[in-house]
């Protein structure tokens, strides 16, 4: 072989391996770390979008979502009143996301269920917890998360070491799969898409994940109980 023939072969085999670190280092950079972890649903893949089928449950957490029996912060937090005085529907349109307030077909979403408020402030925390994980904010983080999903995430912090980061969500939407009660808790799970950067100036690139949400029928907050990607 001609030796600018090798040359020319390393040079494109230098550019390859540089593409893949760059593209591996925007999904390593997120929140969760484009991993699979935490609680698993098996019915997670969305549907096409197509008019509601309301499917009761035995106890209705749609009362359970607005409610706030503790002064500690949680993720929903309530939903009654979302948008007023809070100036999230101008967060979310800064952030370029869209909303899906028509749920599929197979979804089991109660009866009443505030399923658009519910996306909007999934999609505002999805944001918060992007924020607090370039920030390394863990007491953040642990109002929001199970203790097996904060246990990953600090891992996950430990391995990235001092090295700074700046995740930017160019775009985000939301589908609301699931909402049911099972044992001792309610279970939600919202799927993510869009397109996310982790460094200033960075190309965005895709990403498609489910995140599952868990909140004690006794009271309490919704809370991150795990992620499961869907590519």
């Amino acid at each position: 072989m001609e030796p600018y023939m090798k040359k020319a072969l390393v040079a494109v085999f230098a550019v390859i391996l540089t593409l893949g670190i760059f593209a591996e280092e925007a999904e390593a950079a997120r929140f969760g770390g484009g991993r699979s972890f935490g609680m698993k649903r098996q019915a997670v893949t969305p549907k096409p979008a197509s008019p509601a089928q309301a499917a009761p449950a035995p106890t209705n957490p749609a009362s359970a979502a607005g409610a706030a029996t503790t002064p500690k912060r949680n993720w929903m937090g309530p939903i009654a009143g979302l948008a007023a005085g809070l100036g999230i529907a101008a967060l979310l349109s800064h952030f370029g996301t869209s909303s899906s307030s028509v749920p599929p077909a197979t979804q089991h979403i109660p009866d009443g269920f505030d399923t658009e408020g519910f996306l909007r402030v999934a999609k505002l925390n999805f944001i918060r917890m992007q924020a607090a994980n370039d920030a390394k904010n863990l007491e953040d983080i642990r109002e929001f998360v199970s203790p097996e999903v904060f246990a990953e995430i600090k891992m996950q912090m430990d391995e990235r070491g001092s090295a700074p980061q700046q995740t930017d969500v160019a775009t985000l939407n939301a589908e609301l799969l699931e909402v049911c009660t099972e044992s001792n808790r309610h279970v939600a799970s919202v799927h993510f898409s869009g397109m996310i950067s982790d460094a200033a100036g960075a190309a965005a690139v895709p990403f498609d994940e489910v995140w599952n949400l868990s909140k004690p029928i006794e009271g309490g907050g919704w809370v991150v109980a795990g992620i499961q990607q869907l590519n």
